[in-house]
């Protein structure tokens, strides 16, 4: 056997062990160097690593999980799935950063570093605001190289993949079923699309049917390889997507969420996240301005916004499109509204006018301080 072949299937064994889960497995490794070497060791010698013991070390040496390994291995070719460990280089570096990653992920499309990723979580059935606003962020995200992240659920989630798809950016689907199972069955489509522009990925063996128990724990891989997670609409306190924030605050990730109507069922608990200390978002550059200092997301996309170099100027009526011509993107800096004024030679009320239809049509952004950039490409 291959040596590349000999660590993965040591990996497979070790997850398949009773009572072995990610923190021993982890433990396991670390305390005998790599995977295969923990085979190669003792009973006694594994069964004094810290909280294994004699039970567990007897399921560890368990010679009938070889085979059942190296079937495991062979199902995952015949089906095209990676199986990436922690110590490859295609394992997203951000779940190495959280208290319990897993020990392997199952692969389907490619992990292509994704540094820059963002999580994108919310209710099964969102209203028509929160579909639209989902579709605003993830495309507006998707547009300037960072990764939607989510879990190809219905409503907020599978909206958001597959509006980052539709801006031609890249998306991760963190399944809590096999990556060879589609759940919901409906998004076959969307399933096989995202494979195509991203990856599909589990830490659940092939085959592994939709099980309430499991999702939970998908949630930490969501948030784990995100920067941030943004909530657009919860239900109520115990949905998946406050699980996904949950996660995130233990991880020391951003948290986000998209205000709701006061009074909604809906915007309740996005406006309570909010009032705990979450970020207020409405549009991606809320999020990108800022991740910024976190990373290098461009906070517009394509090369007409590199600084110093004017965007295409929209077709628009005379006193916009001079009002527009004078506002900078956000890389750029901000213009205020006396500034734009007197460059444009408008009197104060009709630069006023021109800048309230710009921001109507969403080219412009107002900051604090009457401060103005424009908003993403055109």
């Amino acid at each position: 056997m291959a040596d590349r072949e000999k660590i993965i299937v040591s990996w497979l064994r070790l997850s398949m062990a009773p009572g072995i889960g990610r923190v021993l497995g982890a433990r396991l490794v670390s305390s005998f160097g790599a995977p295969e070497a923990v085979f190669e060791a003792s009973y006694k010698d594994i069964s004094r690593v810290e909280g294994v013991g004699e039970n567990r070390a007897r399921g560890v040496l368990d010679s009938s999980l070889a085979d059942k390994a190296r079937r495991a291995y062979d199902r995952c070719l015949e089906k095209g799935v990676k199986i990436v460990a922690a110590e490859d280089k295609e394992y997203p570096a951000g779940l190495l950063e959280i208290p319990d990653p897993p020990l392997l992920l199952y692969v389907l499309g490619e992990l292509d570093g994704d540094e820059e990723a963002v999580g994108i979580v919310g209710c099964r059935n969102p209203d028509p605001y929160g579909e639209s606003v989902a579709v605003s962020l993830a495309s507006g995200l998707a547009r300037r190289g960072v990764t939607v992240v989510s879990g190809m659920a219905r409503g907020v989630d599978g909206v958001a993949q597959s509006s980052a798809i539709k801006a031609g950016g890249r998306t991760i689907a963190v399944l809590g079923t096999g990556v060879d199972v589609v759940y919901p069955p409906e998004h076959r489509g969307l399933y096989e699309k995202i494979i195509e522009k991203g990856a599909v990925i589990s830490e659940l063996p092939l085959g592994s049917s939709p099980d309430r128990k499991n999702f939970p724990a998908r949630n930490r891989i969501i948030s784990g390889i995100s920067k941030g997670v943004i909530v657009v609409q919860a239900m109520s306190e115990k949905s998946g997507a406050l699980i996904t924030v949950r996660h995130a605050l233990e991880q020391n990730r951003e948290v986000y969420a998209v205000p709701g109507a006061v009074g909604s069922p809906s915007g309740r608990v996005c406006n309570g996240l909010i009032k705990k200390g979450a970020k207020l978002v409405e549009t991606a550059e809320d999020v990108i301005l800022d991740l910024r200092p976190l990373g290098s997301i461009p906070l517009t996309g394509g090369p007409e916004d590199k600084p110093g170099k004017n965007k295409r100027t929209p077709n628009l009526p005379d006193d916009q499109a001079r009002v527009y011509a004078l506002v900078p993107a956000p890389s750029e800096g901000a213009i205020d509204l006396d500034g734009l004024a007197r460059q444009s030679g408008f009197e104060l009320p009709r630069a006023v006018g021109a800048l309230l239809e710009l921001e109507l049509s969403g080219l412009v952004r107002a900051l604090p301080g009457k401060m103005y950039v424009r908003m993403g490409e055109v």
